[in-house]
């Protein structure tokens, strides 16, 4: 959780997120988004892994009613691993 809180502790990181992203993001905002994403079912929303080390996260909010037949991608990586095709291999894994 503490790397969660560090990475998302970034303007650069919560400026392209939704609102309700909170800024700035505190160990306890970890931890809650853990336990509303931990017994999801089915399971869409995931950790990014690279190299062995804990780098971001990424997601899908499928879409109901008239949006049933889409989804919202969202997903965001620590900036320290910018720039190194995690983001755009982690979006193709998810959409497969």
């Amino acid at each position: 959780m503490v790397k969660l809180a560090e990475y998302a502790n970034n303007k650069k990181v919560s400026v392209n997120l939704r609102d309700a992203f909170p800024s700035p993001y505190t160990l306890k905002d970890a931890w809650e988004f853990y336990e509303i994403v931990k017994d999801e079912n089915p399971q869409v929303t995931f950790a990014i892994e690279f190299q062995g080390e804990y780098v971001g996260n990424i997601g899908i909010i499928t879409g109901d009613d008239v949006y049933r037949n889409s989804a919202e991608l969202g997903y965001f990586i620590g900036e320290p691993f910018w720039n190194k095709g995690i983001a755009t291999k982690a979006v193709e894994l998810i959409t497969n």
